[in-house]
């Protein structure tokens, strides 16, 4: 292969790596900015009052409240 073709090729993984990278960097992100928020009232959550949903995704809660809320619905 000449150089120029591999250097290309190098450069198109290079890209596409760099995109891959942001898109999960980005997904990261989104989860984390609605973790901030109890699914149940909307109000900030506590990091220390948690429960884990039916897809077995930790979720976060302002309160004890909305947490057993939350656990009677997923049973």
């Amino acid at each position: 292969m000449p150089g120029d073709t591999r250097q290309a090729l190098n450069t198109n993984q290079e890209n596409t790596m760099k995109t891959l990278f942001t898109i999960c960097a980005l997904s990261f992100a989104s989860a984390a900015m609605a973790a901030d928020k109890c699914p149940i009232s909307g109000k900030p959550a506590d990091s220390s009052i948690t429960s884990t949903g039916k897809d077995g995704k930790t979720v976060a809660f302002c309160c004890e409240k909305c947490k057993a809320k939350f656990d009677a619905k997923n049973k």
